[in-house]
């Protein structure tokens, strides 16, 4: 993390229109914790832009974190230390990102009964990230509550530019063992009220999180020995939300679906060109499902949008096909859709994470062998398919909200077969 201040009082509306307020500080020969700031490295940059759109003469000042490190009010940083994160990745200073583990109950010696614990710099940027990362927080919940009588644990996320802010809140405010969650910067005051804090505001810039599984990799940061967890207790969850309702439409959909058979969620796309599954092989493959698999309704909550020649060909047009994608337009209606299927398929996105709370047969495929082996280690309802690496370069506009892809033939995706998939589906029972 960052410390940071400010040259004048300045008020800045965030991505979900909440305010947060930074005040110069005044006292010179004092630390104004008030008045002293915190953030993500990522989130330095997108400060400064806000900033000088308001006005030049708002600027901000990066700290030396040396002058705060050493406060007695300031609380014990937990697992592996993040220090000097500033300088080592603007100025390429050392910094040793393969460092040995850390045991979190070594660094915890207070004799307190209730401890509240401050992660700053959020679980990850991508959906499947976080829904791991958030695994590996209820495990550490778990493994603290045989301590303490009670443990408090608040995420802090980047907010400023953060366009999927909202999302990202709402996934980890329903994540089980997640008190709140807060948006970045804060004040050093408020860093203070907190017993001891985890920095994992550049985990991703580390070597074992480029190498192990998201859920192992986040232990790993937090001090715990990863490979002591029974693989049981590295599954997926999120709490029910309380305060998202399907609408009247998304239920009456499923349900007539439903009434028809079974229904299968077919997921082509991903926002990565590379794990995309090109256009005109997605609806060769949905035509060959719907022949091979009788009794189920092909669905999809992706666009597939056929050029002239595919659509006089009638291809996609079949009653055992659904474009459902216009009601799916939140994460929490995709992790509905998702609950209420009976298998799916898909490339590599955040579904197969999501399908796995819910325990859902899925057959994942992918095109990286490191990403497959380390993504799906722990998934007991999730087969996989590993496709050749060798493809032509292709182009994506492929956008999350409004999925829609242009692709170019690549050659190693004609060689999914429908047979492999129904055989990965008989595995899985």
């Amino acid at each position: 993390m960052v410390f940071f201040t400010v040259s004048k009082n300045i008020n800045i509306k965030i991505t979900d229109s909440s305010i947060i307020k930074f005040y110069k500080p005044t006292d010179k020969n004092n630390i104004e914790l008030d008045k002293i700031y915190i953030t993500a490295f990522n989130d330095i940059k997108a400060i400064r832009d806000v900033f000088l759109r308001v006005g030049g003469e708002y600027k901000l000042r990066v700290e030396d974190e040396k002058k705060y490190n050493s406060l007695k009010a300031l609380p014990r940083e937990l697992g592996i230390e993040n220090k000097n994160e500033f300088n080592t990745l603007t100025y390429g200073e050392i910094f040793d990102i393969n460092k040995d583990k850390v045991d979190i109950f070594s660094q915890i010696t207070t004799i307190k009964k209730d401890i509240k614990i401050a992660i700053v710099g959020g679980l990850g940027k991508q959906i499947g990230e976080m829904i791991c990362a958030a695994s590996a927080v209820r495990i550490l919940r778990q493994e603290l509550e045989k301590k303490f009588k009670t443990v408090s644990i608040d995420i802090y996320i980047q907010a400023t530019e953060n366009k999927f802010y909202i999302r990202d809140k709402e996934i980890l405010k329903n994540s089980i063992g997640i008190d709140r969650v807060v948006p970045l910067p804060m004040n050093l005051k408020t860093l203070c009220n907190y017993d001891f804090y985890i920095d994992t505001s550049s985990i991703e810039k580390t070597y074992y999180y480029k190498h192990l599984p998201y859920i192992d990799a986040f232990l790993h940061k937090f001090g715990i020995d990863y490979t002591k967890i029974p693989y049981g207790k590295k599954y997926n969850k999120l709490r029910q939300n309380r305060i998202y309702k399907p609408s009247r439409e998304l239920k009456e959909k499923l349900h007539k679906l439903k009434t028809h058979g079974k229904v299968l969620l077919f997921h082509p796309f991903s926002p990565d060109i590379k794990r995309s599954m090109p256009k005109d092989i997605a609806i060769k493959l949905i035509n060959k499902l719907i022949k091979k698999m009788p009794d189920y309704t092909i669905v999809s909550t992706l666009k597939i949008e056929l050029n002239d020649a595919q659509k006089s060909k009638n291809l996609l047009n079949d009653d055992r096909f659904e474009d459902i994608s216009q009601y799916s337009k939140s994460f929490f209606d995709f992790t509905y859709i998702i609950s209420n299927m009976d298998k799916i398929i898909t490339v590599d996105t955040a579904t197969y994470h999501i399908a796995d709370i819910y325990f859902v047969p899925t057959v994942a495929i992918f095109t990286d062998k490191k990403l497959m082996e380390k993504r799906v280690k722990y998934y007991h309802t999730i087969e996989h398919i590993l496709l050749d690496n060798k493809m032509e370069k292709s182009f994506s506009n492929l956008k999350f909200e409004t999925p829609e892809l242009v692709l170019n033939k690549m050659y190693s995706w004609k060689a999914i077969k429908v047979k492999d998939i129904l055989d990965k589906f008989e595995k899985l029972g």
